[in-house]
């Protein structure tokens, strides 16, 4: 929708920023190993026990999926997908109920982790990164470039208090 100009700015995920974009990092969301709520969490979690444990993940083209995928075969494991779903809330009211463990940024996870409904251990050195872009064919609005500044001001501002869990 960005890049036909049907919105001026966007906030997005993404393995790394469309140079085709006037793209800046907004933040670096920790990933987290999401279990069910009776399962034991620790603080970190390694590959090796993530790829004994069923996961149910997005599917492909999903940025958290390649991430996912890359992240695991950089450390030479083999996940055991069990199930793929493309969207969040089921994702996660899957592994409430016991079917399997995912991977998530820790901003989809925080309401369920402060309710105690699921269990979650950090995944040491995986962040998925957040990005606000505008297009580099169009000039930003005034409004834009303030919606901007303020994105990346309150971003900063939160950097020290974004780890919920540990």
């Amino acid at each position: 929708m960005l890049i036909h100009g049907y919105v001026d700015l966007a906030v997005y995920g993404a393995l790394e920023p469309e140079s085709i974009l006037n793209a800046q990092m907004l933040f670096r969301d920790p990933m987290y190993l999401v279990s069910p709520p009776h399962e034991p969490q620790s603080a970190h979690v390694s590959w090796n026990q993530i790829a004994s444990l069923p996961l149910i993940l997005t599917s492909e083209p999903n940025s958290v999926r390649r991430l996912t995928d890359d992240a695991a075969h950089k450390k030479g494991a083999q996940l055991n997908v069990v199930m793929e779903v493309n969207d969040v809330p089921i994702l996660i009211g899957l592994v409430k109920t016991g079917l399997g463990h995912t991977l998530l940024p820790q901003s989809a996870i925080v309401e369920h982790v402060r309710d105690k409904s699921i269990a979650a251990s950090r995944i040491k050195g995986m962040t998925y990164n957040w990005i606000v872009a505008s297009s580099k064919e169009r000039p930003l609005t005034a409004a834009g470039t303030l919606a901007i500044r303020a994105m990346l001001g309150l971003s900063r501002t939160l950097q020290g208090e974004r780890d919920i869990i540990f």
